[in-house]
């Protein structure tokens, strides 16, 4: 069953005392549907390489967390490994589209020792989920920017861990592509998904300081109408 990640982070933020500032996060991306929802694995994309997926977001702010999911095939019945995530904003020279680890800016990069799935059945795309959260939130994510979210799998024991696919996106969007970096410029990889399918992603944010100000001062200017 799928977290509510948006309630657990809301209570994150209330118990470190940072949401009378931050506000409540929102989610301005989401593509980690319930247990039944994955539709693949990246398996074109081997271990110990980065795969990249745009991330169309709907909204923006202050990043507060993200997630992502991870699984193993039916054959390979458990895996272990290490992971490492990055997070690019598209601005580069070669921005709008074009992924460049070293002309677009990195927001955050992060590594994850000790990450395990357990296979199901044939066929069946059973995923874990890492769940990351941000008490003082500092990165800023553009309105309505892309975002190149990458993700490496370090093989440690059994099989290999692997990004999940899911569709439809339910916030934001994506193209059916992975962007692999293995053969620079980033390789196109088409995973032969429908469109509006990604990688398994979740990105949530609150408002600037300088959007609750505004905010602010909208509630105040229509509660002096009201009087």
């Amino acid at each position: 069953m799928k977290k509510n990640t948006w309630l657990t982070m809301a209570l994150a933020l209330l118990a470190s005392g940072t949401t009378a500032l931050a506000g409540i996060p929102t989610p301005i991306y989401d593509n980690i549907g319930g247990p039944s929802d994955g539709l693949g694995f990246s398996t074109i994309v081997l271990n110990d390489q980065w795969a990249y997926d745009d991330l169309h977001v709907s909204g923006g702010g202050l990043l507060a967390g993200y997630s992502f999911a991870y699984g193993t095939e039916a054959f390979q019945g458990f895996a272990e490994g290490d992971g490492e995530i990055a997070l690019y904003l598209d601005d580069g020279a070669g921005s709008p589209g074009t992924l460049d680890t070293n002309d677009d800016t990195l927001l955050l990069t992060e590594s994850f020792r000790g990450l395990a799935a357990s296979a199901g059945a044939f066929g069946a795309v059973i995923f874990e989920r890492e769940d990351v959260f941000i008490p003082v939130p500092s990165i800023v994510i553009p309105n309505g920017a892309t975002i190149w979210a990458g993700m490496k799998y370090t093989h440690v024991f059994g099989g290999n861990l692997h990004g999940v696919e899911f569709s439809p996106i339910s916030i934001g969007s994506s193209d059916q592509f992975i962007y692999g970096d293995a053969i620079p410029p980033h390789d196109l990889i088409n995973s032969g998904l429908p469109e509006n399918t990604g990688l398994g992603w979740e990105l949530y944010v609150i408002p600037e300081p300088a959007s609750l100000s505004l905010l602010a001062v909208g509630a105040i200017a229509l509660l002096r109408r009201r009087r």
